[in-house]
């Protein structure tokens, strides 16, 4: 399905188009951080430069993006069973495990897999980071090593922070006379990157990597739910592999890991706009933490025949439940060859036909599918989604993007659905959406006034001016 799912000329979330415009921004040398905010650059330099290198041997930056994500997907199982084996698994966990690590990536976060996002890149770097951390008593070469990895992957998405302090946990705990060294190399990769950061892509870095945002408990609670509901099974797991394990020094790192992947998954799943991908380094530590259970399981001393034989066979596909459970869609969506419950080839249809229109009218366009506009060959005029979190903190004006449908500045405007209020119990009048708000009521009042709406498709409405 990430294969199948990969070629389709749509985009499977939001952040497609974003990345996509932003790799090509890449290849075409402009600067990055311009400190517009109306479209913000939030995320590190890295995926946009590794997408816009490979460009031209992928055939365009959004496929790009897409092999960096599978290929981050095929490392997070390979990692994820390498590191199993340097905490003393053999052979059955950590085959268990690449297959747990890469399915619960799916379980947690679909939308994420095989698409053009750095996201699965990151987390792929920094196990790559733990991985080797792992593997034998620090030397000034291997911790140079680990700090080089645990820097790109914090340089390709920046929300990965719990591998690098359970990494220094670790070594504060059991190494205590290298943690000087660590600490500078550590401190030495980041600020190449961040001085790679300014020489190549210019402008105020940190100011739109850490543009506030909204948060609330409306946000966080759908993720742990979610979360919660998808993994019990192997929770409880986890929980029995810790109450057994020995020998706790030797796991400060995946215990620190764990620990603090939750907690910093938490605080950032309440901020708007924070998706399911957020969890998806838990997902991964779940995976593993599984996979050892499998292997303690598999070698624990018990009396030989058909009980042990039944025990080895049915934990692994006991711990494996979120992945049984959840595989009946995605074979349906394969046998029907459909997204979202609309067949492929119905939405590429349509996807082309939307893209048609937006190129036959020449001027600015506002995409709430950016990959739509991006394909369209219109400039990113207004960011959705960073634009209306600006609005929202306070550091835009609303009349900013209003302002260009009151004056019919923007020669077509495409939303996911067609724009409609209703009015709330209480009596405030609100869009009537499913899904994320990325726009004020101002701009929806804005548009219904100077705009008539022209298509209505299975990728959204598209509206020209009046």
């Amino acid at each position: 399905m990430p294969l199948l799912a990969a070629s389709l000329p749509f985009e499977r979330n939001y952040n497609e188009g974003w990345n996509a415009y932003h790799a090509a921004r890449a290849l075409d040398g402009g600067p990055f951080y311009a400190g517009n905010p109306l479209r913000p650059v939030n995320y590190p330099f890295l995926s946009f430069f590794l997408a816009a290198w490979l460009a031209p041997l992928a055939g365009g930056v959004l496929m790009a993006g897409r092999l960096l994500n599978l290929l981050g997907l095929a490392s997070i199982g390979l990692t994820s069973a390498w590191i199993v084996r340097r905490l003393g698994g053999k052979g059955i966990g950590s085959i268990c495990t690449a297959f747990l690590a890469v399915g619960f990536v799916g379980v947690q976060a679909p939308r994420w897999v095989g698409v053009d996002d750095p996201q699965l890149l990151a987390e792929a770097l920094m196990l790559l980071a733990l991985a080797h951390h792992l593997g034998r008593a620090p030397t000034t070469r291997r911790l140079a090593m680990t700090a080089a990895l645990m820097a790109l992957a914090g340089f390709t998405k920046h929300n990965l922070v719990a591998i690098p302090c359970a990494i220094t946990l670790d070594i504060a705990v059991n190494h205590r006379r290298v943690l000087w060294q660590w600490l500078l190399l550590s401190t030495g990769a980041i600020l190449a990157l961040f001085g790679a950061t300014y020489a190549l892509a210019g402008g105020d870095f940190l100011t739109e990597l850490l543009a506030p945002r909204e948060w609330g408990l409306h946000h966080l609670l759908p993720h742990l739910r979610k979360f919660f509901n998808a993994f019990k099974i192997p929770l409880v797991a986890l929980g029995v592999f810790f109450a057994r394990v020995k020998g706790p020094h030797r796991h400060v790192a995946i215990v620190a890991w764990g620990t603090i992947s939750f907690l910093s998954s938490v605080a950032f799943a309440g901020g708007a706009g924070v998706s399911y991908n957020n969890f998806i380094d838990m997902a991964v530590f779940l995976a593993i933490t599984g996979g050892l259970a499998i292997d303690r399981c598999s070698r624990a001393p018990m009396p030989a025949g058909r009980g042990r034989t039944m025990l080895v066979l049915l934990l692994p596909a006991i711990i494996a439940a979120p992945i049984l459970d959840r595989i009946r869609t995605p074979i349906v969506n394969l046998v029907r060859f459909s997204v979202d419950g609309t067949p492929a080839a119905q939405r590429t249809a349509d996807f082309e036909a939307a893209r048609r229109l937006l190129t036959a009218h020449p001027g600015p366009a506002i995409c709430e599918s950016l990959l739509l506009c991006f394909d369209a060959g219109k400039p990113l005029v207004v960011d959705p989604y960073n634009s209306y979190q600006a609005i929202l903190a306070g550091r835009v004006d609303d009349e900013a993007v209003t302002g260009l449908l009151k004056r019919r500045a923007i020669a077509v405007v495409q939303l996911r659905t067609r724009a409609r209020f209703r009015t709330t119990p209480n009596g405030r009048r609100v869009s009537d959406f499913d899904g994320p708000t990325r726009f004020t009521n101002d701009f929806f009042d804005a548009l219904l006034e100077n705009y008539v709406l022209v298509s209505d498709s299975s990728v959204g409405a598209v509206y020209l001016p009046k």
